[in-house]
């Protein structure tokens, strides 16, 4: 599973413009659909919600970001009794940077329940 996360985390670094050279846009369409409800899990909402209120954070570099991002997830995950291992949280990140950046569609179409 690690390296499929890996493998995922990777293409998902590379989304926007880049994946859809790489891949075409369909299947940049297709990831972007196949994320968001992995954003939508509990999880994934916890991580959408601690990338937003680090985003716009302009005295913080792009890795401290990261790091108060995870430490944020890893603390509410734990409170709220969710596991959450390093590869997935850092996945998460990723997705949720994508998302927030509008790479992936809307936040509220990754968070709404349906």
């Amino acid at each position: 599973m690690s390296g499929i996360v890996n493998f995922l985390h990777k293409i998902v670094a590379a989304a926007g413009h880049s994946l859809q050279h790489l891949f075409g846009s369909e299947v940049a369409h297709n990831l972007a659909q196949a994320a968001l409800p992995v954003l939508n899990s509990a999880l994934g909402k916890i991580a959408v919600t601690a990338v937003e209120q680090l985003d716009n954070n302009s005295l913080l570099s792009g890795p401290e970001k990261r790091a108060a991002a995870f430490d944020a997830i890893a603390t509410t995950a734990k409170t709220q009794g969710i596991e959450a291992g390093t590869t997935i949280i850092n996945f998460l990140i990723e997705l949720a940077v994508q998302l927030v950046r509008g790479s992936l569609g809307s936040v509220e179409a990754a968070t709404n329940t349906p």
